[in-house]
């Protein structure tokens, strides 16, 4: 049986609609012509070209909001970054292949599904040994 578009996204939406009626405050979307995260008004419809996403929750490190690692379940090919306090952007990036490298990178909290929460991760860490790294 083909799955649904966003079918993982709306099991995850549904399940918290039980338990909290106003669930889609906690939700953003986005469509292929924007390139920012908008908040939901309502319930999302799911649609094939919209993406959508939790709103991000976030960590303070060394007085930089850092978005919260994603600690879910991965997909062998997915993409995901890593904090990365030499690189000159902060962060790296990685294809999931389930081995060591991955499962040690989620268990320890610097797997991010986005490029700008890992190189905001990045910086917040860098800034401890850099004083002119500011938030």
């Amino acid at each position: 049986m083909k799955e649904l578009p966003h079918q993982e996204l709306r099991n995850q939406y549904f399940e918290e609609k039980k338990t909290d009626d106003k669930a889609w405050k906690d939700w953003e979307w986005k469509d292929d012509y924007l390139e920012d995260w908008r908040i939901l008004t309502k319930d999302p419809e799911f649609r094939l070209h919209h993406q959508y996403r939790r709103k991000p929750r976030f960590i303070e490190i060394n007085g930089f909001q850092v978005p919260e690692p994603y600690r879910g379940k991965m997909k062998i090919g997915q993409e995901y970054f890593t904090p990365e306090p030499r690189s000159d952007c902060f962060c790296e990036n990685y294809i999931w292949d389930g081995g060591i490298h991955d499962t040690t990178v989620s268990k320890c909290g610097l797997l991010h599904l986005y490029q700008e929460a890992a190189s905001i991760h990045g910086k917040a860490l860098a800034s401890f040994t850099n004083p002119e790294l500011k938030p």
